[in-house]
């Protein structure tokens, strides 16, 4: 399931210019204000007071898991390790945001996450693609769609959904370089860029070239199920 979004709106300008959120966070942040947690909710690789927690609708309560106690998180515990210290069917989501590229052992983590989630659970997983090295403590992967699907396979996850973030390739030298600028010119440019990938998109179509969003993604939305 594909889906590239972006709006032009106050309420992203304001994030903007009091987080210098990427324009790769500022999409995903609209994501989760469409997203509705309830119960327990296990946030992977966070600490409490996370800006995007109350972005979600809903009624539920997040307990944070992180490997020092330097991020503030509820549990600490080295998430390339296994089995995480959590009993089965515990959690009703779990959120695993911009963690899985900084993670080795993801398979495993994947793995253990579906274990924890309760059934009829959901996970719910952000991860760049066209974005910089940003260690936290390290930076080993960027995955593709067909990629994120087959990992979420083997841990036997199902009713996955994949979105693609992004609008094409100007969008995504954006989001590389804006970082570089002062906040009133980042906007400008992020804004000139995506007018760029609009005209390039609507004019592919008149051209009879391919040129679309998908191809150039800044990173992915997912949500993957764990069946009752």
């Amino acid at each position: 399931m594909y889906q590239i979004i972006y709006k032009f709106d106050e309420s992203a300008i304001t994030t903007y210019l009091a987080h210098m959120a990427t324009l790769f966070r500022k999409l995903t942040n609209e994501k989760f204000s469409t997203i509705e947690l309830d119960g327990a909710v296990l946030d992977l690789g966070s600490s409490r007071g996370a800006d995007y927690h109350r972005l979600f609708k809903g009624d539920f309560k997040i307990t944070t898991l992180n490997y020092t106690n330097d991020e503030n998180a509820d549990i600490v515990f080295d998430l390339e390790k296994s089995p995480l210290p959590i009993p089965d069917n515990k959690f009703d989501s779990i959120l695993a945001i911009n963690l899985l590229e900084h993670i080795f052992h993801s398979r495993e983590l994947l793995k253990e996450s579906f274990r924890i989630l309760k059934p009829g659970g959901r996970l719910i997983i952000t991860v760049p693609f066209l974005h910089q090295i940003h260690p936290s403590p390290h930076d080993y992967y960027r995955y593709t769609k067909e990629c994120l699907v087959q990992l979420l396979c083997e841990s036997n996850f199902s009713e996955i959904e994949v979105s693609e973030i992004g609008i094409g390739a100007f969008s995504g030298v954006a989001n590389l370089i804006e970082r570089f600028f002062p906040a009133f010119l980042g906007i400008f440019l992020e804004k000139f860029f995506i007018l760029i990938d609009m005209f390039l998109v609507n004019s592919s179509k008149f051209f009879k070239k391919k040129y679309s969003g998908s191809e150039y993604p800044l990173g992915y939305f997912v949500i993957a199920k764990k069946q009752y």
